[in-house]
């Protein structure tokens, strides 16, 4: 119709399909003119995609990077060719970008496609907001808001967690400072009480409450990342 044909082709299966022909068009003069054509197709179930566009963000310092499903309907998953700074993907053919050292606030990441020819094509591309992590929070024995014995919590461990963040971060505790009633607040190396600190806890009561503040920390495998601000600890003591 109007110098256009239209072709239905039924698709009974996903996958990727060649389909071809030979046009045979008449000039004014009367003669016939060949061109040979040759195509591919996808073809793939009807497929929703809802993106929160608030919630695409990369974070920054996530130990392993940020877990990414990547899919394309209709081109099988050793087609694609997925590209971006950090990216890398795993035996279980999920993708993880690690943006801790961008400093970009936006990532790319660009999808391409093999053909059956070899050649590339690209098929789309993705932003992400890059953000740090958030402000942890500082922890003893791995409480935020702990009530313990003097003795325990001589052999604890000063750590920090993140409230609501469901990634993995490996942080190391460096340094803290330990702040007893009526004494001047000393400096801890490490992320356990020195034999100068069990001293120095020696003096507390019972029904004290001790205050571990300006908690250094770093993130492992990358100190040169600045995380920031760890929210202090009050440690409330219920007995000797």
């Amino acid at each position: 119709k109007k110098g256009i044909t239209e072709l239905t082709i039924p698709a009974k299966r996903e996958g990727k399909f060649w389909w071809g022909g030979v046009l045979r068009l008449r000039d004014k003069k009367g003669e016939y003119k060949t061109f040979n054509f040759k195509d591919y197709y996808n073809v793939s179930n009807p497929t929703v995609v809802v993106s929160p566009e608030k919630m695409n963000v990369l974070y920054k310092g996530v130990s392993g990077g940020n877990p990414l499903s990547i899919s394309v309907p209709g081109i099988p998953a050793k087609d694609l060719i997925v590209e971006a700074p950090g990216i890398r993907k795993s035996k279980d053919n999920l993708y993880y970008i690690n943006v801790t050292n961008y400093r970009s606030k936006e990532a790319i990441i660009t999808v391409k496609s093999r053909n059956a020819d070899n050649s590339i094509k690209v098929v789309g591309r993705k932003r992400f907001r890059v953000k740090d992590i958030p402000n942890p929070m500082g922890t003893v024995r791995g409480e935020i808001d702990p009530k313990m014995a003097l003795s325990s919590l001589k052999r604890s461990t000063i750590g920090v967690k993140f409230d609501n963040f469901d990634f993995k971060v490996d942080i190391a505790v460096n340094s803290f400072n330990l702040k007893i009633p009526g004494q001047p607040s000393i400096l801890v190396r490490g992320n356990k009480m020195s034999r100068k600190a069990i001293q120095y806890l020696n003096k507390v009561k019972v029904d004290e409450s001790i205050q571990i503040t300006n908690i250094k920390v770093s993130l492992v495998g990358n100190s040169a990342y600045r995380i920031k601000r760890v929210a202090p600890v009050i440690v409330n003591i219920i007995s000797k």
